[in-house]
């Protein structure tokens, strides 16, 4: 039964994994799931979201923000976020909030932490490169996200000891020593986007954060072939 909490759902599914987070307006976790999954998002995130709901006490009619990862990342993943995103904000008429992979993942790592390095956000891209973009020791963006092998993201962080973040982080054999915060895999990124949406329903900057996906490139499709 709701017990009547203003409340923001956040979810994740743009990379390897499924997390979602409820949080009250206040910052309050009340609750939070995760499960690591490469394929199936579109059968396992509403029943992931009941079952979040349901263990914050909370309804649907008690939800005030949608925030979700908006990518880059896997496709399908992404194109499910964005349309149950969408499609609760449009039901609830409340604000769908989208946040790409790149901040969530910044979001995971405090400002004061390694304060003179700066910070590459690497994504995999599930071939033989990396998603990536560059930000500041203060978390300011360095340029916009693009796309490297992984032979030049090598030889730009051998070149720029940077502090590391991203699931790309795993394809990588030459990350500085203390290159990311912890040993944390960065795959339950939910709880950060529900951190970030707080921080842009404080800030009034709700309209800055478009619930649209980020592609780098285009989707692989394979038409079927005619018979002969």
């Amino acid at each position: 039964m709701s017990k009547n909490r203003s409340s923001i759902l956040a979810f994740d599914c743009a990379g390897k994994a499924l997390s979602v987070t409820v949080v009250t307006l206040e910052g309050e976790v009340l609750s939070t799931a995760f499960e690591e999954l490469r394929f199936g998002h579109s059968a396992r995130l509403m029943l992931m979201i009941d079952q979040s709901l349901s263990q914050a006490g909370v309804g649907y009619k008690d939800l005030r923000l949608i925030a979700t990862t908006r990518g880059p990342g896997g496709f399908t993943g992404l194109r499910v976020a964005i349309a149950t995103a969408r499609s609760l904000a449009q039901a609830l008429s409340i604000p769908a909030l989208g946040f790409s992979s790149f901040e969530t993942n910044l979001a995971s790592l405090p400002i004061e932490f390694e304060p003179r390095r700066k910070r590459l956000i690497v994504i995999d891209s599930h071939r033989n490169d990396l998603y990536f973009q560059w930000f500041n020791s203060d978390s300011s963006a360095l340029g916009e996200p693009s796309i490297l092998s992984l032979g030049a993201i090598s030889a730009l962080i051998d070149e720029e000891q940077p502090l590391v973040l991203g699931n790309g982080r795993a394809l990588l054999d030459n990350l500085p020593a203390e290159s990311h915060h912890g040993e944390r895999d960065f795959l339950n990124l939910s709880r950060q986007v529900a951190s970030l949406a707080l921080q842009a329903k404080t800030n009034q900057t709700i309209s800055q954060h478009p619930c649209d996906p980020i592609y780098l490139r285009a989707a692989d499709v394979t038409l079927p072939s005619k018979a002969s």
